[in-house]
């Protein structure tokens, strides 16, 4: 379900509250798809605070986590997988040697799937920008606090305004909220940044649900995404028998899914449509701001959250 940013009543939008990005694309894919009014929401969700959404039937909630661990046993015989493994260096070749740990690799063709952290491996760095993103996730609510939700089960809500607020009911009724960002040149995550991004989620929950009294927060954590100035990824060659599919704006999984495969492709050779239609796409452009990227990045996600409103 996707919603506007929430104006409160009596008051005023910086921007019309109707959720026109996700609606437009909804009639283009010509998906199914139903505007719902503010009491509709609050119907289903339980929830007075958006004041309208877009609603398309036949979508799903993923857990990420799950997706990985899944896809971590389900792969083929030919595919060697090592965890708690990181490579500590990489003397490029071809034949490209990394290093790790407990042992070395050589290789002639090398993918590197590291998304926003490309730069520490020499490449990209002026065309990747690090953003952080923080979520939280409640204990399980309890059956008084679950009489005073509305009748959906299991939801998400996403803000069709960059760097707006995601919120999730999840099957085993807990409420999960995913919101504040800072620029990610830092690589480190200190307890009282995730304690700040704890105490701003325990605000939005209450904002949207205050019926359900204090939240109790059971889990906060941070993670990075990776953006580019013209929110294009980098796909190609990047050395002799160097590859990258790198920076997906955000929408990890389906636009990494596709990549994944037609790198995986273009480095056996393979001329595919896929292939041919990732060779299409603009690349990550050069960010062109040098050592100011933090300065403006950050000046940037505040302008973006202010644009958000209470959504941010």
């Amino acid at each position: 379900m996707a919603v506007p940013r929430s104006i409160p009543r009596g008051g005023h939008a910086r921007r019309r509250p109707r959720p026109k990005p996700i609606l437009n694309l909804s009639k283009a894919l010509e998906l199914p798809h139903e505007i719902l009014s503010r009491e509709q929401i609050a119907g289903r969700l339980g929830t007075s605070y958006y004041t309208a959404a877009v609603y398309q039937p036949g979508t799903i909630l993923m857990n990420p986590a799950a997706l990985v661990r899944g896809l971590a046993r389900t792969l083929p015989a030919n595919v060697e997988f090592y965890e708690e493994s990181p490579i500590t260096d990489i003397d490029y070749g071809p034949p490209h040697r990394l290093r790790t740990p407990g042992g070395e690799i050589a290789t002639p063709r090398l993918i590197l799937a590291t998304n926003g952290f490309t730069d520490g491996w020499g490449f990209l760095e002026r065309h990747l920008i690090r953003l952080v993103t923080y979520a939280s996730i409640t204990k399980p609510l309890s059956d008084k606090q679950l009489s005073r939700l509305g009748s959906d089960e299991n939801w998400g809500v996403t803000c069709t305004i960059r760097m707006g607020s995601t919120v999730r009911r999840t099957a085993d009724n807990r409420l999960m909220m995913r919101n504040c960002f800072r620029y990610g040149g830092d690589t480190g995550m200190s307890d009282s940044e995730l304690a700040q991004a704890r105490r701003d989620h325990v605000d939005a929950l209450k904002a949207r649900f205050p019926q359900l009294g204090e939240p109790q927060i059971e889990h906060t954590w941070g993670g990075f995404i990776c953006l580019s100035r013209n929110s294009a990824p980098y796909w190609e060659e990047l050395a002799p028998g160097v590859l990258a599919s790198v920076c997906r704006n955000g929408v990890g999984v389906p636009k990494g899914t596709f990549a994944g495969r037609a790198i995986a492709e273009y480095a056996l050779g393979h001329d595919t449509a896929l292939v041919r239609d990732l060779a299409t796409f603009p690349k990550a452009a050069d960010h062109g701001l040098g050592p100011f990227i933090g300065l403006a990045t950050s000046a940037r996600l505040k302008y973006r959250q202010w644009r958000a409103g209470r959504e941010h």
